[in-house]
């Protein structure tokens, strides 16, 4: 699968997050409000914390993740595509 993908208006990119609650809660009550990760393909993406917040659970953020962004590379959506390495 390609991790940035080109259709008329909208691209994506696929990117494997693992992030503890600690690190998490840092993040939060920190001034870090950004996720820094790296597509498949090697590009980096940043992107603000709290959209992962419908998918923490008791040990953090886990799992591949499909990140959906416009034609000026804002984010529209996220979608977790698999959890620990099994599809969801």
């Amino acid at each position: 699968m390609s991790s940035l993908s080109k259709s008329s208006s909208t691209r994506s990119l696929v990117v494997d997050l693992s992030i503890s609650a600690g690190k998490l809660e840092t993040m939060y009550r920190g001034r870090t409000r950004t996720v820094l990760a790296w597509s498949e393909d090697g590009r980096s993406v940043r992107f603000p914390i709290q959209i992962l917040r419908p998918f923490v659970a008791r040990d953090g953020v886990r799992g591949r993740f499909l990140l959906a962004l416009n034609a000026q590379n804002r984010l529209q959506k996220i979608t977790r595509l698999s959890f620990n390495g099994t599809e969801s």
